[in-house]
């Protein structure tokens, strides 16, 4: 007897240890804080049993009886809010059903605290004397029974929440849940053994499978740190991220993704798991590549119903404490707004803002790798300088802004009268030129003149005026295969258009061969 009231007192030691240490994971998860009233409830009840088996008076033994109930009416509530929180089924329980779960563990202390004035929990409450220890003979009443179903009813219920989560749960997560079923199911055990052979065995053992199952619970929170790495952090946090994230073992093999993966690539789903990279991104193969390697960068192009996407993919290894690769992450941005936008940029650095004809820069660009491709298919390269004449006093008469829409005017005009492939771009000021791939002299002559006599009986139209211009422009071509500068044609146009405009100008002139 003495040996097992040391066994209980151990019992309310360790519980009442393991509350405290719980208290500092309460703000982790709401299953820590529920915890810490279980240990306790749990610690009331060995200390008070313990109590009862060192007094001799029925009136002393019925005192601690009610102390017992403290914690006995409350833990199955606990613990089944425990298992609910834990296994996410807490998000059917709204504050109201919380609170009327407690509505029998209140009944069952009421009726418990006052069974010396009816016979509703206890029928009779005896003292039975053995050779060495004396122990307290009850009865059970009506409500005793209720008391001890609704309390298997909430065991059970926890119990399948559990299995469910177990169920449910990634890899890494399924030792914590089955950690937490076998803790739960030795007080079951326990309780089931009291009430089945009380009458051979008098004394409650269900604070000693309490015991067992505490130094589970200390165990379980010490080796999968319990309140730190729960299922509950990594659904919250990496499914609620808006990158995705794709986990594979060292054979490239899925593990794990989040929602984010699911939706950048459809056909993704909880039955790949396990497969093989190669099976997920067969039409990817430099994306399976960066995989293989363990580490890298890949930039991903997907059409989403009609619409690119551009991802941002990132392979980068994890490791354990000892630096040993253990699986690789594969991160998934969606860059597609910021592609867009260097997209933009970039073209903007290519066009003039208010013509949006190619740039000068630019076209002296193209324009050199044009002439070095005609030089390779042995063709002539023609170059359009345009002026247009008396700008000056356009902008002086009319202003600025009229002056502006002349040039958009005009860089409509070139456009509608040359082909795709060839490329205008505005040299600066009222001046344009323009590029004609595999053309003559001749051809490029007639393509001007065509040009030039657009602009002169084009009237432009300014509000509710209209406005007459006329164009200047010098003619050139490579003389010869050998001959790929866009400097040296640009020049020999340059000479033609002076020519142009000394001979009074609104006219096109041909550079000279010499």
């Amino acid at each position: 007897m003495l040996g097992y009231i040391i066994i209980l007192f151990i019992t309310a030691t360790i519980t009442l240890i393991l509350s405290l240490y719980t208290y500092q994971y309460r703000s982790n998860h709401n299953a820590a804080s529920l915890l810490v009233y279980l240990f306790l409830g749990i610690s009331i009840y060995s200390s008070a049993y313990a109590m009862e088996l060192l007094v001799n008076d029925l009136q002393d033994m019925m005192l601690c009886s009610h102390l017992e109930y403290i914690g006995i009416s409350s833990m199955p509530v606990l613990w089944f809010l425990i298992a609910a929180s834990y296994s996410e089924f807490d998000r059917y329980l709204s504050r109201p059903i919380k609170g009327t779960l407690f509505l029998i563990p209140l009944l069952t202390l009421l009726f418990h605290f006052t069974s010396n004035y009816h016979n509703f929990f206890y029928a009779s409450v005896t003292i039975i004397n053995k050779s060495n220890y004396t122990l307290m003979a009850t009865e059970p009443g009506p409500w005793y029974y209720v008391h001890v179903v609704y309390l298997m009813v909430l065991m059970f219920i926890s119990t399948i929440m559990l299995i469910t989560k177990w169920y449910k749960d990634r890899k890494p997560y399924r030792s914590q849940t089955i950690s937490l079923l076998v803790a739960s199911m030795i007080p079951w055990a326990g309780m089931v053994f009291y009430h089945l052979f009380r009458e051979k065995w008098p004394l409650d053992t269900v604070p000693l499978f309490f015991a067992i199952a505490s130094l589970i619970f200390l165990w379980s929170a010490r080796q999968y740190r319990l309140f730190d790495l729960v299922p509950v952090a990594r659904e919250q946090v990496i499914d609620s991220m808006r990158d995705g994230v794709m986990v594979f073992d060292n054979r490239n093999r899925l593990l794990d993704f989040n929602r984010a993966a699911a939706s950048v690539f459809s056909s993704l789903n909880s039955q790949d798991i396990g497969k093989r990279a190669s099976e997920i991104f067969g039409s990817f193969p430099e994306l399976l590549s960066q995989l293989s390697k363990g580490s890298g960068e890949y930039e991903l192009f997907i059409d989403e119903s009609g619409s690119y996407h551009t991802y941002s993919c990132r392979v980068f290894p994890i490791t354990n404490s000892y630096g040993q690769l253990i699986a690789k992450a594969l991160s998934i941005i969606d860059v597609t707004v910021q592609a867009q936008m260097m997209s933009e940029l970039r073209r903007l650095a290519t066009i003039d803002s208010l013509t949006e004809a190619s740039s000068r820069r630019h076209f002296m660009e193209q324009s050199s790798l044009s002439i070095k491709q005609a030089k390779i298919k042995e063709q002539q390269v023609a170059l359009i300088l345009l002026d247009i004449d008396h700008f000056k006093q356009v902008n002086d008469t009319f202003g600025h802004q009229v002056g502006d829409c002349t040039l958009k005017a005009i860089t409509e005009i070139c456009r509608d009268n040359i082909r795709p492939d060839d490329l205008l771009g505005r040299y600066g000021g009222e001046e344009f030129m323009i590029l004609l791939m595999d053309t003559s002299l001749d051809e490029a002559t007639l393509v001007a003149e065509r040009i030039r006599c657009k602009v002169a009986t084009t009237p432009i139209k300014i509000n509710d005026n209209l406005i007459s211009v006329t164009a200047s422009m010098g003619v050139a071509v490579t003389d010869s295969v050998s001959e790929a500068d866009i400097e040296a044609l640009l020049r020999k146009a340059d000479q033609a258009l002076y020519k142009a405009k000394a001979a009074g100008r609104n006219t096109v002139i041909q550079a000279s061969s010499d």
